[in-house]
């Protein structure tokens, strides 16, 4: 019984590792403005950051006097475009270095 219910749990692991992440949105494309969920601007999005492998790790945007990489999976395709799930405050954190 212990090594069946091991061997379950193993292929649960196997499962939950080999699970994608989400998808980021397809339009993360330059020249489109990104905003926070709340609606307010970010900014203009300079390029899209590619990981190793061609993955969108995120998007540069010029954000006030800097350039910020918000990341991929904070994104989405929503009516009024491109939106992230982070708020504007944490937007300001990505360009405090």
């Amino acid at each position: 019984m212990l090594i069946a219910l091991s061997a379950f749990l193993l292929v649960l692991q196997a499962d939950a590792a080999a699970a994608p992440a989400a998808a980021p949105p397809h339009n993360m494309q330059v020249g489109r403005i990104l905003r926070t969920a709340d609606g307010r601007r970010v900014g203009e999005i300079m390029r899209v950051d590619q990981g190793s492998g061609g993955n969108a790790r995120g998007v540069v945007v010029i954000f006030g006097s800097s350039t910020i990489t918000v990341p991929a999976d904070t994104l989405s395709d929503k009516d009024r475009g491109l939106v992230t799930t982070l708020s504007y405050k944490d937007v300001q954190t990505l360009g405090a270095h």
